[in-house]
């Protein structure tokens, strides 16, 4: 059960209304037949609903705008509920006949299981713990070994995007891992206690199974990351077509004698690569040069909400002059331009601000996604067409713009670089924890089998030798260590996001769903959208998923199909550089 989930129940709980549709008490709502199988200590499963729902009934009606009121609510107003959150966990729903009632009072029984404030309190501390880390003035500089006021964020974070200098480069990336290793070490190993603590309140002793499915019980397939493994392998043509064109390309920027033709990329050069793909990027430049000369709080409203969010007019305004709300989170891209950032962050919000209004009605439990990283899929989806040089054109940033194929190249070449290796990066990280949690991995090899399994799947290996006590893959996912399937959500909704772009672009345009797609003023498309998202959680993500594309299940075939124009220009590009493709893995066995 995602950390996020509670999260967001308690969002919604604040803003739960007593008189919306569907709120009536369990034995006043078809389908409860009654539960006389009383627990150990007296308390009926019957009572117990009864009771939960209650207490939902008498939260006050409140706006959250931040993390820290979340926390303090729920300090406050759920004493009561943790005294019964024991009971809850034993909580049988057999008695319900009705599909909607038990697949909402079995995502409120999973939130309340969450409801525990020591172990809340040790999410929190921990990644906040690793962001100071961060921010910590320990690191010395290269030319300066008496200064040593850097701080991985921003100094170090910002001298690998922008050093060309491959030792400065080795150096800053050896100082940062070696400085805090232990540490990081030991809240990695408390932060897996906390999630095998809350994992193992799901396992049946009557049905036995490795403790990592159960954080993919939403999912609703016991197979699930199996298969997502299978989508994610058939990626390799074009990832290791795009490993072998950044490797040619890294080899001119730094010494060609220390990477070798088939060697695997070292991680701490390749910000510097990405960042000079994109400063050397016709369609960024271009895209980032007209943000610049945009004027974002005065261009015309109507224009940027389209059909989809065109009864939001007034929330523009505000969310442009609310500091708060442009804040950014774990799925904004690191190299986009502040205007560009504003631009992206502003639809995220509008985004959520209509799929409140659409699950406004929803009884709670009901009204979330119907799996962790649905809606970060639909987003992923809105992210690719508000970015299209179509909808650039619509809301006015770009004019006369010539999408020509040389242009359309760069354009998917700006997005498949960070595209693919999220899906791979968190893909691995996903694999990692799950073998921790099952006992495969033991803490005395995390670092080596870290880099074993980065290697296999990415090509990706640390450069450097670093002490066993690291753990990479919190440096690149610290901040929402909070959210216990942050990596799995990342997959699942890049994954999904294509599919979901694809449906909904043939909704638009039935003759090409990928040249220059741009769903969000198309009426049938729109509605589409809108009838899945006021779903909530009542039907299975498959379901909803079936309803925006016409499939039911995980495929990575529109991610392919997106990037193909991409791929054949590469292919084409690593011939005329005799590029190999491929690597060698160059890790030795732990």
């Amino acid at each position: 059960m995602s950390t996020s989930v509670w999260i967001v129940v308690l969002i919604l709980i604040s803003k739960y209304n007593a008189a919306a549709t569907n709120t009536s008490l369990p034995e006043e709502q078809e389908g409860y037949k009654g539960d006389e199988d009383y627990d150990e200590q007296g308390l009926s499963d019957y009572e117990l609903l009864l009771e939960l729902q209650r207490e939902i009934q008498r939260l006050p009606l409140k706006s959250l705008r931040n993390q820290q009121e979340i926390f303090q609510l729920r300090n406050r107003l759920f004493k009561p509920t943790e005294e019964i959150a024991s009971k809850m966990a034993s909580l049988s729903l057999k008695a319900i006949d009705n599909e909607v009632l038990k697949r909402q009072l079995l995502n409120v029984k999973n939130s309340i299981l969450l409801l525990n404030e020591t172990v809340m309190n040790k999410f929190q501390n921990i990644s906040s713990s690793i962001s100071a880390i961060q921010r910590q003035n320990t690191i010395c500089m290269y030319k300066n070994k008496t200064d040593c006021s850097l701080a991985y964020v921003p100094h170090v974070q910002d001298i690998l995007r922008e050093n060309d200098e491959q030792d400065a480069l080795t150096y800053y990336w050896q100082a940062w891992n070696g400085n805090h290793s232990e540490h990081i070490r030991h809240l990695f190993n408390e932060w897996l206690e906390i999630v095998r603590n809350l994992l193992d309140s799901y396992l049946k002793p009557s049905e036995p199974q490795p403790i990592s499915l159960i954080r993919y019980h939403q999912y609703e397939d016991t197979n699930f990351l199996s298969k997502l493994e299978k989508e994610v392998l058939k990626v390799q043509p074009l990832y290791q077509a795009l490993h072998a064109y950044l490797r040619t390309i890294m080899r001119f920027l730094f010494e060609s004698n220390s990477i070798q033709p088939r060697s695997s990329l070292p991680i701490h050069l390749l910000p510097y690569v990405i960042r000079h793909i994109e400063v050397k990027n016709p369609f960024t430049n271009e895209i980032n040069a007209a943000f610049r000369d945009f004027d974002l709080a005065g261009m015309k409203r109507k224009r940027i909400l389209g059909t989809f969010l065109t009864d939001l007019e007034g929330e523009v305004e505000r969310l442009l002059s609310d500091k708060t709300t442009q804040t950014k989170d774990c799925l904004v891209d690191q190299y986009s331009t502040k205007e560009r950032e504003t631009y992206s962050q502003l639809y995220k919000d509008l985004f959520r601000k209509q799929y409140e209004k659409l699950t406004s009605s929803r009884p709670i439990g009901i009204n979330q996604e119907p799996c962790p990283g649905f809606n970060d899929a639909i987003f992923k989806a809105i992210g690719l067409a508000i970015m299209s040089p179509h909808h650039l054109r619509n809301v006015g940033v770009i004019k006369d713009y010539n999408y020509s194929d040389g242009m359309r190249y760069y354009h998917l070449l700006e997005h498949a670089v960070p595209d693919m290796f999220d899906l791979l990066t968190h893909f691995v990280n996903e694999k990692f924890i799950s073998s921790i949690l099952d006992n495969e991995i033991t803490s005395d090899d995390y670092t080596c089998k870290y880099w074993k399994v980065m290697n296999k799947f990415t090509g990706v290996k640390s450069g450097i030798d670093i002490e066993n006590t690291s753990v990479p893959l919190l440096y690149s996912s610290h901040s929402c260590l909070w959210d216990m399937q942050f990596s799995m959500k990342r997959v699942f909704s890049e994954i999904v996001g294509f599919q979901i772009y694809k449906g909904l672009c043939l909704k638009a345009n039935s003759t090409d769903p990928w040249q220059d797609c741009d769903f969000m003023d198309n009426e049938e498309a729109v509605g589409v959208l809108r009838e899945a998202l006021s779903l909530g959680a009542a039907k299975s993500w498959k379901y909803a998923l079936k309803l925006l594309t016409g499939q039911e299940d995980i495929d990575i075939h529109p991610f392919l199909e997106y990037y193909q124009p991409l791929m054949i220009l590469i292919e084409d590009k690593n011939k005329e550089s005799g590029a190999t493709v491929g690597w060698s893995e160059d890790i030795e066995d732990c």
